[in-house]
């Protein structure tokens, strides 16, 4: 984290004001691979960098049902996958 003295505190928000605003930007296209990527690890790995966008992004409430979605289906997958 930046330690400098005086214009510290205006860094720091500019900056996370950017990755705010980068993030927003990039919502819709993590949703769309989500929804397209097929069942299984991808699906999971889209929904789950979909949920840390959202939470990063400031709204870590609505983050949750992401990552409950990716918790769902990997639990449902293995439910069915043969125990090795």
């Amino acid at each position: 984290m930046f330690q400098g003295g005086g214009g510290g505190g205006k860094f720091v928000g500019a900056w996370t004001g950017a990755v705010t605003r980068l993030l927003a930007r990039l919502l819709p296209h993590l949703q769309a691979a989500a929804e397209a990527a097929p069942e299984g690890p991808l699906r999971w790995s889209c929904l789950c960098f979909l949920a840390d966008a959202v939470q990063q992004g400031g709204s870590p409430d609505e983050s949750l049902p992401f990552y409950a979605e990716a918790a769902g289906q990997k639990y449902t997958r293995s439910e069915r996958s043969p125990s090795t």
